[in-house]
């Protein structure tokens, strides 16, 4: 030590200048949301019980599409699109499940408790999806601000 007023010099490494991002819990949500979007969108084209229209089917579809290549971006620390644009799907993606909702509490005439009692059961599952893209959406914007 030469000066004792120089500050030190830290070597730092790019694995510090990242955020953190828990991957094996985003890859546990990959591998268990898959198999039941796939379900999902079976019965949605197959069965069509709330007798939603085909394009609105295929629009949610695309739009699930969008946020599983975010779940892959983010379970397997991949660059894909900007931070902007992942910004900008996130209200997408919650307009389309608030949609949803609707579409299927509009079809069944069920007393107020029971749909307070089915949106307190779903409402935590939809977090899952929406916290995915803005989680992604962070992790862009910090990577693309370097």
């Amino acid at each position: 030590m030469d000066n004792p007023y120089k500050p030190p010099v830290a070597d730092m490494d790019e694995v510090e200048n990242t955020v953190s991002v828990n991957k094996t819990w985003w890859r546990i949500v990959l591998f268990v949301f898959v198999p039941l979007e796939i379900w999902g969108e079976y019965e949605s084209f197959a069965v069509n019980e709330y007798d939603q229209s085909l394009i609105w089917r295929v629009v949610s579809l695309l739009i699930y599409l969008v946020f599983y290549v975010a779940l892959v971006g983010l379970a397997f620390d991949k660059k894909i699109l900007g931070s902007k644009f992942w910004g900008s799907f996130l209200p997408v993606i919650i307009l389309n499940d608030i949609g949803e909702l609707y579409l299927v509490f509009a079809v069944f005439n069920e007393e107020l408790m029971a749909t307070i009692v089915t949106i307190a059961v779903i409402f935590p599952i939809l977090i899952i999806p929406w916290y995915a893209v803005y989680k992604y959406y962070k992790v862009r914007k910090f990577n693309d601000a370097e």
